[in-house]
């Protein structure tokens, strides 16, 4: 059985992005959501080693997911995707339980290179 990721965000372009590096560099099976309630129907439905969600989506917002997740989940890795510049919502994100947080646009060897320094710290 593979590792199972979850990407959530409403650019398909990220999405693809994100889920490119995690399949090819480091070996998960990614699964995508458009936005953050499908993002958290699909929570219900799988088991994921760790999820990356954006902040600004229609529907459910990343905060909004990171709050209704962590309280069905509080151990599974979640970062954050943003291209907030000021940081309003890095501090929220952080206080209701995210992992880290990645500042678009970047690079997928930032994704990977914080994923290796995850799974050396655990």
């Amino acid at each position: 059985m593979s590792k199972k990721a979850l990407v959530i965000d409403d650019s398909p372009i990220i999405r693809k992005m994100v889920s490119f590096g995690l399949q090819k560099a480091m070996g998960y099976q990614v699964i995508q959501a458009g936005n953050g309630q499908e993002g958290l129907d699909l929570t219900s439905e799988h088991d994921f080693e760790i999820i990356f969600s954006d902040i600004n989506m229609p529907v459910m917002t990343g905060v909004e997911f990171l709050k209704a997740f962590r309280e069905k989940n509080a151990v599974t890795p979640v970062f954050m995707l943003s291209s907030e510049q000021e940081g309003v919502y890095k501090p929220q994100c952080l206080e209701l339980g995210a992992t880290g947080f990645f500042r678009k646009p970047f690079k997928p060897n930032t994704i990977q290179a914080a994923l290796k320094q995850l799974l050396e710290d655990l």
